[in-house]
Formats: C-alpha cells, structure tokens, sequence
C-alpha cells in the first residue's frame, strides 16, 4: 500500500459519532439523578468540549421566530421584568417540545435568544419507562420524537438535546414550580465505533432504489463486518398522505394502497405497477430482509429487477414490453433462485397481517414509522450513524458517507482502496482496484459496440423492395424510349431528303430574298 496516500486519507475517517452525559450539579437533590437523553444531530455544533451554564425555562413554544423572550413565562424569574427579555450571560434552554413544528425550528429559535443549548423536554412517557408519570387518559409512545436533521439546520451552531419526561420533568419543576437556579453540564466526547452502522429507505419501484440494490450486493460483503445495515422499506402514510377514510376508500387509495388506504405508494405509470403491488413487494422484502441473509436479499433483488419487473429475454437480449412484477410466477421463480424458501416467506407475510382487510399490518406499520420518525421526506434515502443525508442514494455516495464516519483505526482497506473511485465503486470493490473497474467497464463497452445486434431483414419485404426498384428501373427506360421516339417522328419527313446528307433538301426550304447577285 502506498502509505503516503494512506496517511493522507487519514483526517477523512476520523468519526464524527459523540456520546453525551448531562448532568445537574445544584440543586443538590437533583445531582444523582440520571437525565435520560437523546443527543440530536442537528446542525454543525462541536463534538467536544464540557459546557456548565445556568438554566433557563420558557414556557412557551418556540415554533414562532423570537429575538426576545416574555419575561413573564421565563423560569426561574429574571431579575428584571421588563418586556421584552434576554439573559445578558450564556445560558442554557429548556422548553417543552413541541410536536407542532420541527425539532429544526425549534433549534434555530433558540440559537435566535442567545441559548447555548437547547433541551427539550418531552411530554409523553415512553412505553418502556417504568419510571415515567403519565398524565390521566394520556397514552405512551414506542418511540422518541425525532430530533433528526430535516435538510434545513445548516445554520444551527448549538446542540439540540432531547430530555425524555421521566427525567425532564424534575428539570421543570426545580426551574418553574421551585423557581430555583439549576445549573447543568453537557459533556461530549468522541466515540471510536467498532461497528458503524446505516439505514437505507427504498422503494421497489424507484429507479434510483433498483440501481442501489442492483450495485450495493457487490459492495456489502465487504463492508458488512464494520458497519450493520438497517434496511426499510419505504412506505407512505394513506390517511395523511393521500387523505383515506378507511370506511370509504376512494378509487386512488384502492389502486395505491393496501389495508383500506392505511399504507401506501406511487405507481409506475410507465411500466404500468400500481402502487398497491409495490407495497406488496414491499412487505414481502421486509420478510426477506428478516431472515438475516442478507447478500440473498440482494441477490433477489437483482434477480427480481431483471427477471419480473424489466421482464429481460436473455435469448434476444431485449427487455419485453410487458412487466412481470406482480406475477406469482416469476416472484417463485426468483425467490427458489436465491435460497429463500417461498412457503416461509408467505406465512411470514400472512401473519402480518392481511393486506385486505381495514386493519393495521405489522410490518407496513412498523416501517411507515420508521420513515415518519427519522422524517424521511424524500427516496431513496440514507442516514449513517444517525446523521441523514441529503444526497441521492447511489452506491457510490453511501460508501463514501460511510468510510468517512468510521473511526481511524477500524476502517476496513477497501476504504483506502476504492475511495477516489467515484465513478464505479461498485466494480472496484468487486474487481479490486479503480484501474481494473475502468479497464472492465471500457472492455464491455466496446464489447457491446461490436456486438449490438443488427436489424434483421424481413425475407419478404426484402423482395419487395427490389421488386419495386426493378418495376420503377423498367418504367424509367420505357418513358425514355418513348420521349426519343416521339421527338423523333415530330421532325420534317423531307429534312432528311436528298443527296449529301439531306442538305440539299434542307437548303431548298431557304426563300431567296434578291436577285441582283
């Protein structure tokens, strides 16, 4: 290896990942109590660093743009209570989240006030906080809001802390019923992971979806033993997406959507795939991907990709004009082809739940939240270590976004090996090295350039061609003929009479004009 590049790459791998603690240091019967948190990713804050600062609470929502704050809803009460207020020392902010607008408003409202921080408060228990009161009729939630980046927080330049309600509960109540000062500590440092890890949301439909998974099959076995994939399908919520009514589904959510307009996808218009087939298939990789083997997953991808949806003539090598994507046929074909064994995978997605009937399935349910929690708003779509990225999800830029989270000393070779390869890394991870990609890409080429197949001729319309060329050749000759004929007999039968050629008798036709010569 040529350690001078290697040593060069060096500061690209450096991981960007953090872990956090936060903690309270007065009052004091607050300063052993674990504050269970969740650590944003929003913005380009620093990943290290200790800060200790005063709290501050508002109470009200930061949803709306503020460069002051009402005194009168600030916690504990500022010294003065003139309107409007702003702390005129460092401090930190805690507020309730808000579930009306995003986590990135809510950041960059308090980046506008002057907040070193911002801690919010969650108002809801998790399901699996034992420790958590819930308010009288309130229900729990499986998960925690999602704090994550939407694409807008370039701007933000503070740390976003998400503080489940068991703990920020305690926090409110020193702040605002006590009126006390809490002075609190985020500490940040760098974790070294040994395993990083991805998400990926795709749709079988999507161009950009099918050209991953045609291409990442080649590049996951190299990079499965350092970072583990979270594969998701990506499905749309019917009743908020397209406006359902699971009573009375209309003809659009019938044709887009399963389980009465609940979960739902765009159609294929071109290769003529509703988008209630692609749930389907959906549901179906889901149950594939669960089967924790994974490069089989891929393989049926591929297979799936050539065999049913393009519906490829090996024997002609020309794509039929009609899809197999939703024929029973072709998807037992493929799945036997890959080592999946079809009958597991069927009651896998009975049991789910069927996608007739109005009631919720399982699996759909689970990955449309895993798409509205991480607030996925495009496909295909990728996140590494948590942090989602907005650019189009290819093979090429989530192997870069992935070798340049991971940590110095666990980065795997192929990551030196095929960085700068970001035309094809796909093939250079198959093949070994960016040269023998580019030689093996310009070797089909040109194989395809000499091998394209010429039309073929017609044995018939080939006769009739020179059939019609004959028949216009002779009818050309024969008006020839004819015109030399005719001009022919026009001319003076006498113009060619006499001696010498007929100019005798040519001459006689001359009237003699005097006869004095």
């Amino acid at each position: 290896m040529n350690w001078l590049l290697f040593l060069s790459l060096a500061p690209l791998f450096v991981s960007s990942a953090t872990i956090s603690k936060l903690l309270i240091h007065s009052p004091n019967h607050l300063s052993n109590v674990e504050m269970s948190h969740v650590l944003s990713p929003i913005g380009k804050a620093s990943s290290m660093g200790n800060t200790l600062l005063p709290a501050y609470f508002y109470g009200l929502h930061l949803c709306e743009s503020l460069d002051y704050m009402n005194a009168t809803r600030v916690h504990p009460d500022p010294e003065k209570e003139d309107l409007p207020w702003k702390p005129s020392t460092p401090f930190f902010l805690v507020a309730h989240f808000a579930r009306d607008c995003s986590a990135v408003r809510q950041a960059r409202t308090a980046q506008n006030l002057g907040a070193a921080a911002l801690f919010l408060v969650d108002t809801e228990c998790l399901c699996t906080d034992t420790d958590c009161e819930k308010e009288e009729g309130q229900q729990c939630e499986e998960y925690d809001p999602s704090l994550k980046d939407n694409g807008s927080g370039g701007d933000i330049a503070i740390h976003t802390v998400l503080v489940r309600k068991s703990a920020g509960d305690k926090i409110v109540k020193a702040l605002r019923h006590d009126n006390q000062h809490v002075m609190m500590e985020l500490r940040l440092d760098y974790v070294d992971y040994q395993m990083s890890s991805y998400e990926v949301w795709t749709s079988p439909t999507d161009m950009y979806s099918r050209y991953w998974l045609w291409e990442w099959g080649k590049v996951y076995p190299e990079l499965k033993q350092h970072a583990e994939l979270h594969w998701h399908p990506y499905i749309i919520n019917g009743y908020k997406g397209w406006r359902c009514n699971a009573n009375t589904p209309d003809l659009s959510c019938t044709t887009h959507c399963t389980n009465h307009g609940r979960y739902c996808n765009p159609a294929d218009i071109e290769k003529n795939i509703t988008g209630r087939d692609s749930v389907i298939e959906s549901l179906r990789r889901q149950c594939l991907w669960e089967t924790k083997e994974h490069e089989k997953f891929f393989d049926y991808a591929q297979r799936f990709q050539h065999q049913c949806y393009h519906n490829f003539d090996d024997q002609h090598q020309t794509e039929k004009p009609t899809t197999r994507f939703s024929d029973p046929k072709c998807i037992s074909e493929v799945l036997k082809q890959a080592g999946f064994n079809e009958k597991a995978i069927e009651k896998c997605m009975e049991e789910s739940g069927s996608v007739d009937s109005n009631a919720t399935n399982s699996k759909l349910d689970r990955a449309m939240h895993s798409r509205e929690s991480n607030e996925i708003l495009q496909y295909p779509a990728m996140a590494v270590d948590s942090v989602l990225y907005e650019s189009v999800l290819t093979a090429n830029t989530l192997f870069e976004n992935i070798c340049q989270n991971m940590a110095f000393n666990v980065t795997p070779p192929v990551c030196y090996s095929c960085s700068w390869c970001t035309s094809d890394v796909a093939g250079c991870v198959e093949l070994g090295s960016c040269e023998a990609a580019r030689k093996h890409r310009h070797e089909e080429e040109e194989k395809k350039k000499h091998s394209a197949p010429r039309p073929r001729r017609h044995p018939f319309l080939h006769f009739l061609k020179w059939t019609f060329f004959l028949i216009l050749l002779g009818g050309c000759i024969y008006a020839g003929w004819n015109y030399f004929v005719q001009q022919r007999n026009d001319l003076p039968r006498h113009a060619f009479a006499g001696g010498d050629g007929g100019h005798r008798g040519v001459l006689t036709e001359y009237m003699q004009l005097s006869t004095q010569d």
